[in-house]
């Protein structure tokens, strides 16, 4: 290695390059022989990729003009220092863009993202309503296209994230960033409720890869129903992972959607190793939220086969850390596990002390206002489960003026999860009674105008927050007295239906249909709508909509809308449609919940309906 700096060093000198000249070239030569020996073909390959031609062009350009500068003395050394500095902070930049994000969008990114993740939709609006004017590139745009999608998702207008998606050029993308691209497509498809053409865009775009296309196809013929082809691609895409794969988040899918079929069939051994195969790469993957499942399901195998065993103790440990670390949802994901693992034992004082170590954890990580949440979930918790809240009375009674100063929409949604405990002290109740009197009046007179003002403050495409509005005057009108006013409700009702279907999103409109029809049968009762020919055909055009809405979904998301619509069949008088409704359903041999079955007596046609179909429902 000696030798070869000194031949290189005597060269350059002996053709009059300086001392200066001698080590930016002599550095240059050695950088590249480093990333061809650590990167090799795959280096090159990227490097000379299209979308990254121009900056390779200006790298070669600037290289000469730096050497010429040297090499003539045309500027200072101090000036030649500092055009050395720039040339590679924007090399590094240049190299470091093919397998990370520019140091731009990930600037960007960090004030974006965390609200995303949170929920706070509205906060980002205004930083997403166009393209920061210094995102120019090709990978600070296609992030930033990703991070709209990402936005459009959580306001529920999944048909504009789509078409975001499936505007971005895939040929000029890297084959991990293609998969990562599709995948988004496919899910938006399958939020959207057309699982047909998630599996032509899968089977279209994805088939070059055969563990990711496999781990992907196996999910969707899962969402179908079709277990059997579920577990057959899956098998023919392990059995195909190329030797040296070093996809980490295509194996992790795949081994975890291996083990997730495993698991549904029983089979906890063959579960339990997949588990583990997912969880060792699963170390090598950012995104904590998405491993929470992972970890949940890995340790229900586990208390089922080794109950109490030291890895199902160092899983929940890790699981725990891991949380920490993703921040507040995550830890409440968390403790929401741990609260599920608890009831199982069935020792009421671990449950208690499970809810207010959360109570405890989760309020301290917080600031006002959103503490408040916290403070009124909790106590619905405590209330569930018939607990003493005066733990919580303490923080609630303290801040519940504040509740009504709260930002929208939290201002609603704590004045409406604020209710009565079930085992409030004696002492507590004038208390109670009077914020009772205060809520009473809010709903009253307040709430609708505060709801008015803040959908005014809502973007065109806010889906998700536009219904929810209307599930709140719904809520409020419903509560005010008992002749509620049938015809407002009614109204709001298709106004949600229309806003649905706008954006394409007709799981959501169909399951609008159903409480349509709920309330129709409602008000006939109350004697606001009449019990006439008019009206079963009124309800009958709206359950033909919401039949033709979830036409070609996927039973498994549909479950609990087929099994309601199978219910209005059946009142109507329609036994064949229950039937058709119910058929996919007992040929998958899915068990529905008594909940699911409604009331005694149509709950019994339904177990008919089953019967005559040959199956056995588990209630």
């Amino acid at each position: 290695m000696f030798d070869v700096l000194t031949f290189l060093w005597n060269f350059l000198r002996e053709h009059g390059i300086d001392a200066v000249g001698c080590i930016v070239v002599i550095t240059l030569i050695f950088c590249g022989c480093l990333l061809a020996k650590e990167y090799g073909k795959d280096f090159f390959r990227r490097l000379l990729f299209r979308r990254n031609l121009p900056y390779l062009i200006i790298l070669l350009i600037s290289s000469v003009l730096i050497m010429l500068a040297v090499y003539k003395k045309w500027i200072s050394i101090g000036w030649t220092i500092l055009i050395l500095a720039v040339y590679i902070l924007y090399a590094v930049s240049v190299f470091r863009s093919m397998y990370k994000k520019t140091w731009l969008i990930e600037r960007f990114a960090k004030r974006v993202e965390p609200m995303l993740e949170s929920g706070h939709f509205m906060d980002c609006s205004e930083l997403l309503e166009k393209r920061p004017w210094y995102l120019l590139d090709f990978d600070e745009q296609l992030e930033f296209k990703l991070l709209k999608a990402s936005y459009f998702r959580g306001l529920g207008s999944y048909n504009k994230a789509y078409e975001i998606y499936h505007s971005i050029d895939l040929k000029c993308l890297y084959p991990e960033e293609v998969m990562k691209v599709v995948t988004a497509e496919v899910y938006t498809l399958v939020q959207l409720g057309n699982i047909r053409k998630a599996c032509e865009v899968a089977d279209r775009e994805m088939q070059s890869d055969s563990v990711a296309y496999g781990a992907l196809r196996s999910w969707l013929s899962e969402l179908s129903g079709d277990m059997k082809d579920a577990y057959t691609r899956a098998v023919k895409a392990e059995d195909s992972i190329p030797r040296g794969y070093r996809d980490h988040q295509s194996l992790y899918n795949l081994h975890q959607q291996m083990a997730r079929i495993y698991h549904m069939q029983d089979n906890l051994s063959e579960a339990k190793t997949y588990y583990s195969l997912a969880y060792d790469e699963s170390k090598y993957l950012t995104d904590i939220s998405a491993l929470s499942g992972l970890y949940e399901n890995y340790i229900k195998v586990l208390r089922r086969l080794e109950p109490g065993g030291s890895l199902e103790k160092r899983l929940l440990q890790s699981y725990a850390q891991l949380a920490k670390r993703g921040g507040v949802n995550n830890v409440i994901g968390y403790f929401n596990f741990v609260l599920h693992l608890t009831r199982e034992e069935g020792n009421r004082q671990k449950i208690y002390d499970c809810i207010i170590t959360t109570y405890q954890t989760v309020h301290a990580m917080l600031k006002a206002p959103e503490q408040y949440m916290v403070e009124v979930s909790a106590l619905g918790v405590l209330n569930s489960e018939s607990f003493d809240p005066s733990e919580i009375l303490h923080d609630i009674r303290n801040h519940f003026d504040d509740y009504f100063r709260a930002p929208m929409p939290m201002r609603i949604n704590l004045l409406q999860n604020l209710v009565l405990p079930s085992a409030l002290p004696e002492k507590e109740l004038p208390m109670f009674m009077e914020w009772g009197e205060r809520l009473a009046g809010y709903g009253a007179t307040q709430a609708k105008d505060d709801l008015d003002t803040y959908e005014q403050t809502l973007p065109a495409d806010s889906v998700n927050e536009r219904c929810w509005i209307n599930d709140q005057r719904i809520d409020f009108e419903r509560r005010s007295k008992h002749d509620y006013n049938g015809e407002y409700v009614l109204r709001l009702l298709q106004d949600n239906i229309r806003t649905y279907v706008s954006h394409s999103d007709l799981l959501h409109a169909a399951n609008e249909e159903v409480r349509l029809i709920n309330t129709l049968f409602e008000l006939v009762e109350l004697g606001q709508v009449p019990d006439n020919a008019n009206t079963k055909a009124r309800i009958i055009q709206i359950h033909n909509s919401a039949m033709q809405h979830i036409d070609g979904m996927s039973i498994l998301n549909t479950l609990d809308t087929r099994v309601e619509l199978a219910y209005y069949a059946l009142l109507l008088g329609r036994r064949p449609v229950a039937v058709q409704l119910m058929q996919p359903i007992i040929a998958l041999k899915i068990p529905l919940a008594p909940n699911q079955m409604r009331s005694l007596e149509v709950g019994e046609h339904l177990k008919f309906v089953c019967e005559e179909l040959e199956i056995t429902l588990r209630q």
